[in-house]
């Protein structure tokens, strides 16, 4: 069956986060990783269409790209503005006025395998992090300022006390000069691609939770919730000032949703009483920095939004991101009643499990449960939580996903 298809793929997303009907339910897909795999059973190029891109300077003609074959398959997609000099997670620190970097790779004091050791020279003093390398590590002879393989890897965090505090403060510094005006650039490109294209321009993306477990590992975050929380306080308000600085950048570039990562916002991180002290008061902050723009803040996380879907409601959130009914143990239905009216919903299906490991009838049957609960009234954007990644989910599970939706999806909803 063909989809009911009047609107573009922006004002799509945009009515759905109105929760408004629009012509059909939004579908949006995140690749992952080369899809090379899947050209035969597509009968397009794909080419290396990865939702990521972690090369410098940003790639604007692969996400073009990107949007233009996944709008060509009937899915929908967004163009991302990134602040000068990539968001967290893909920071280029080495962006950065006043800042003099050293690396050494050494043997690893213990006797066993070898270690990076990189070295920030600040007018403010001296920041240092150690990293035991693995098979796995995919940074080179590089430490970045925050990656999530430092986590786990680290021998020696970045940032250990509040002494480490106004140091930190020059690699959250000013960008230089050419990186501002290459931040223009793009987003003038991505601005033009977006309206020719009729994708939403999305911003991103900010962080706070995450960035802190990047700076000073998952125990000294948990602990310091205990025993040291006005220091986690004063390195959370560093960083609220910082992106909001850059979110500010963001919306003068036109964005018109921003997404705020929050995998370590969790409860497998913070309890709820810790999260309503140290996050939630920050985040209310940059959703009112958005919402005087009129952008709409998206939430990335994908469990524990059943824990915090009160707060999320008294925040004033425009969409939870990511919501996941198996890996995630999100309740769609529970969520639906309430977030009715208030919080759109991006997600409903899962990825690894039903798409990667899942029968026909079980994709389908998880599509139709998605759509029945969550697509009435608008407010739903149908989404495989986390990424469709490309050797682990078989291009034949993605079609059945895609039929299935093709048949059910459009507005009013029949199943």
């Amino acid at each position: 069956m063909k989809l009911q298809t009047s609107m573009n793929s922006r004002e799509r997303i945009l009515c759905a986060l109105n929760h408004q009907e629009p012509d059909h339910v939004p579908l949006y897909i995140m690749l992952m990783g080369s899809s090379s795999d899947y050209e035969p059973a597509t009968g397009f190029d794909f080419g290396n269409l990865h939702r990521y891109d972690v090369r410098r300077p940003y790639s604007i003609a692969h996400h073009i790209r990107r949007a233009e074959q996944l709008l060509n398959l009937g899915v929908d997609d967004t163009l991302r503005v990134e602040p000068p000099l990539g968001w967290a997670e893909e920071y280029v620190v080495e962006g950065i006025k006043d800042l003099k970097t050293s690396i050494r790779r050494r043997s690893a004091e213990e006797g066993t395998g070898t270690v990076i050791e990189k070295e920030y020279h600040t007018p403010q003093g001296l920041l240092k992090q150690t990293v035991q390398v693995t098979d796995d590590w995919p940074h080179g002879d590089n430490i970045p300022v925050f990656s999530d393989f430092s986590v786990s890897r680290s021998k020696e965090h970045l940032i250990k006390s509040p002494d480490d505090l106004e140091a930190l403060k020059v690699l959250l510094g000013d960008p230089k000069t050419e990186e501002y005006q290459r931040f223009k650039e793009e987003s003038a490109e991505l601005r033009k691609a977006a309206q020719r294209l009729g994708v939403v321009l999305e911003g991103g993306r900010t962080s706070l939770g995450d960035s802190l477990i990047w700076l000073l590992g998952i125990e000294a975050a948990i602990m310091g919730a205990y025993d040291r929380i006005d220091f986690l306080e004063q390195l959370l308000d560093l960083l609220l000032e910082w992106e909001s600085k850059r979110l500010e950048l963001m919306i003068d570039q036109g964005i018109e949703i921003l997404f705020h990562s929050a995998w370590y916002e969790m409860t497998d991180f913070f309890t709820p009483e810790v999260y309503r002290r140290l996050l939630k008061p920050r985040l209310q902050k940059l959703i009112k920095l958005c919402h005087e723009a009129q952008v709409r803040f998206a939430y990335i996380m994908t469990k524990s939004i059943d824990i915090y879907a009160e707060d999320f409601l008294e925040l004033g959130m425009d969409c939870v991101f990511g919501v996941d009914p198996v890996q995630g143990g999100a309740d769609l239905q529970t969520l639906k009643d309430k977030f009715r009216s208030r919080i759109a919903v991006w997600g409903g299906i899962n990825s690894a499990v039903t798409l990667g490991q899942g029968s026909e009838q079980e994709i389908e049957q998880a599509v139709t449960e998605a759509i029945r609960i969550l697509a009435p009234g608008g407010g739903f954007v149908l989404y495989p939580v986390d990424v469709v990644l490309a050797g682990a989910n078989p291009w034949s599970k993605v079609k059945v996903m895609l039929n299935k939706w093709r048949e059910i999806g459009s507005y009013p909803i029949r199943v």
